[in-house]
């Protein structure tokens, strides 16, 4: 297995389809090939990006397995394991286990929720036990996920009864009580940020990892960010943010639904991953291709702001 990196960009790739909503796997090598030159070194296939809801169990292994073939050691490999029946995660679990990936993650159900710690626990229990040697990544999502249990009694608890459990994809707005986390638990979880429309509160917060749906192509845009914040050049770093965090609002405001225009986005980088799947609602070629000219119109005035600026520390 590989180590999944502590620092850097995780994408969240994909699930490629034809227009009838069929998964169709032939793109991925050349997916890969393009996450590779642009130095991603991981990705985490079939969340939510991934459409994982919509898809069955047979087609979540099938992708992550294509996935695990076309990457091989290159760079790390997170599969997606949550569900609401536990049966349904296990089988992914040891389908997972067999294919080496390098890590799983698993979000508490969505339907019946866990009301404790304690439950969840033993919910993650038998998954734990299908994976083996591999490590183990909470989802917090608590947008799409709500649960009486809070993070902070989870990942209490966790500390002894889930000694497997190595990290959190922490998707939330609040970047101060990630903040808070990160100092908790002083280096027993990795902690990678999920909400790209923030990713400087991210790194601020003390998150050195981050997954998200556009770093699949705005990579370069936020390694720029990731460069200006470490230089120290904070209000440089904010400029450039500011004009992805608008890019993404535009992703949001002009498309049926986010994970439309996100998906269309990917043919800038001539990646066509086709349409979403219903119960989701495509966006039309004439409303993707207005999208695409507006968010290179933001990125070139935010380009320009930058350099007429002169913005420094």
């Amino acid at each position: 297995m590989i180590e999944v990196p502590t620092r850097g960009l995780i994408a969240a790739t994909f699930t490629p389809m034809n227009d009838s909503g069929t998964i169709t796997l032939d793109p991925i090598e050349s997916y890969a090939e393009h996450l590779s030159a642009t130095g991603i070194e991981a990705v985490m296939v079939g969340g939510t990006t991934g459409e994982f809801p919509s898809l069955s169990t047979e087609e979540r292994i099938a992708t992550t397995r294509r996935w695990r073939q076309v990457v091989g050691s290159e760079f790390a490999l997170i599969a997606h394991a949550s569900h609401t029946c536990l049966e349904k995660a296990v089988e992914m679990a040891k389908a997972y286990s067999q294919m080496q990936v390098d890590a799983v993650a698993v979000a508490a159900p969505y339907f019946f929720t866990p009301a404790s710690a304690s439950q969840f626990i033993a919910f993650l229990k038998p998954i734990v036990e299908a994976l083996g040697e591999v490590p183990l990544y909470y989802y917090y999502i608590p947008s799409m996920i709500q649960s009486p249990m809070t993070l902070v009694q989870f990942l209490d608890e966790a500390c002894d009864a889930l000694p497997e459990l190595k990290g959190v994809k922490y998707t939330h707005y609040d970047a101060e009580e990630l903040g808070r986390l990160i100092r908790r638990y002083d280096g027993r979880y990795d902690f990678a940020f999920g909400r790209d429309e923030n990713f400087l509160d991210g790194l601020k917060a003390g998150a050195n990892i981050a997954i998200g749906s556009t770093y699949n192509f705005f990579t370069s845009e936020f390694g720029a960010v990731r460069e200006a914040y470490e230089a120290g050049n904070i209000a440089l770093a904010s400029t450039l943010q500011a004009g992805l965090t608008e890019s993404i609002d535009a992703i949001i405001e002009m498309s049926p639904n986010p994970m439309s225009g996100l998906k269309y986005m990917m043919k800038t980088v001539g990646i066509d991953c086709g349409p979403v799947r219903l119960p989701l609602a495509a966006i039309t070629p004439k409303a993707g291709d207005a999208l695409v000219e507006k968010i290179a119109e933001i990125l070139a005035r935010s380009k320009k702001c930058v350099v007429g600026a002169d913005v420094v520390a």
